[in-house]
């Protein structure tokens, strides 16, 4: 298990940052290749006691679904947040993502969050090139407004989720 400072570790729950806090947190993350070893995975985070935060990421061609992954991280855990670090614009339609971090909300009971970058392995593998920052601004606010119940306009089109809503956190990711 590989152990990471979380981002956002002088942050509160809403990404906002409490006066005088000096509390880090840790998190860890894995890509899925076979669910078994994931299981235990999972329950050996979990009962470490230690990580508020489990991850996957999004690489089509090297790993399991990272959306599968967190539906089972949701049935399996109660206590960590749980997310994809990170997922692209560009292999992926707003719509369906929203619709998807919507249901792991609510499977999740509120623990999902979702991060975005340009793309990386999962674009290298297929010839797409990175996401530019324009693309990402407007994939991201696609996403976010509509796990809020907006509708929103993605390349000329309006799109709203008509079966729920559920407010989905939203990272950006940069390397570079």
């Amino acid at each position: 298990m590989n152990g990471s400072v979380d981002a956002t570790a002088n942050s509160g729950s809403n990404g906002s940052s409490p006066v005088g806090s000096n509390r880090v947190r840790f998190g860890t993350g894995t890509t899925v290749k076979e669910f078994d070893w994931y299981h235990r995975w999972l329950e050996v985070a979990e009962s470490a006691g230690c990580f508020e935060l489990l991850t996957t990421g999004d690489s089509q061609s090297l790993w399991a679904d990272p959306f599968i992954s967190m539906a089972v991280a949701a049935e399996r855990t109660v206590r960590p947040r749980i997310g994809i670090t990170v997922s692209n614009p560009m292999t992926r339609h707003p719509a369906v993502v929203a619709s998807s971090l919507v249901a792991l909300q609510r499977l999740s009971g509120g623990r999902m969050f979702y991060a975005l970058s340009s793309g990386d392995s999962a674009l290298r593998n297929i010839g797409v090139r990175p996401a530019r920052v324009a693309e990402l601004e407007e994939f991201g606010r696609a996403v976010k407004g509509l796990c809020a119940g907006e509708t929103v306009t993605w390349q000329g089109a309006e799109l709203v989720l008509r079966w729920g809503s559920s407010p989905v956190p939203l990272w950006m990711g940069a390397e570079g």
